[in-house]
């Protein structure tokens, strides 16, 4: 699932003018989706999303942490209901892992050297308040994560239309807009 979501993310955004690089790899490191766009003005928008997309969650985004799952015996996966406490240190982690380390922070940098936002693409989740943690965890650094639902990405794809469509998920998704008006002609 995260492999077509990631394509139909990366659709909408070159729908809306971005230049974007997916599953990008550097040692170790891995990052879902940077786009960039310039503007009329000669700045870039330049955008780092990581895509969790879920239709039946049966489990947290965030891990639990090797320090968690020592003291409660518990896998990293586990879908147990965590406390008020273990929540901040997970989402603190999945962070740091997802977006902040030294070496995405270099990489995004290294292809422009400006402000990036930082997004996180999410369809249906195990627990709302998880997503609540995630943002304050990035902004406990100083930064802020925009969680953006992957229904509005795409209910909104029918309707940008900037530039040519040459990504691979450009056919999957011109399915889908044409299954949903042939779906919205028979009612």
């Amino acid at each position: 699932m995260s492999l077509l979501a990631e394509e139909v993310v990366e659709e909408w955004l070159r729908r809306d003018g971005y230049f974007t690089i997916r599953k990008l790899k550097a040692g170790r490191f891995e990052i879902d989706l940077l786009a960039i766009r310039p503007e009329k003005d000669r700045s870039l928008t330049c955008r780092h999303l990581e895509v969790q997309v879920s239709f039946r969650p049966i489990s947290y985004i965030c891990k639990l942490t090797k320090r968690l799952q020592k003291a409660s015996g518990h896998g990293a996966n586990s879908p147990r209901k965590r406390s008020p406490e273990e929540w901040p240190e997970c989402a603190d982690e999945w962070v740091q892992k997802k977006f902040l380390g030294a070496g995405k922070e270099a990489i995004r940098q290294t292809l422009a050297a400006t402000n990036w936002s930082l997004e996180l693409v999410v369809h249906e989740v195990h627990f709302e308040e998880e997503l609540r943690y995630i943002e304050l965890a990035a902004s406990r650094r100083d930064y802020k994560i925009k969680i953006v639902r992957f229904r509005d990405v795409v209910s909104s794809l029918g309707t940008k239309t900037k530039g040519r469509y040459v990504t691979a998920g450009a056919d999957f998704v011109e399915l889908l807009l044409l299954a949903s008006e042939n779906g919205s002609a028979r009612r």
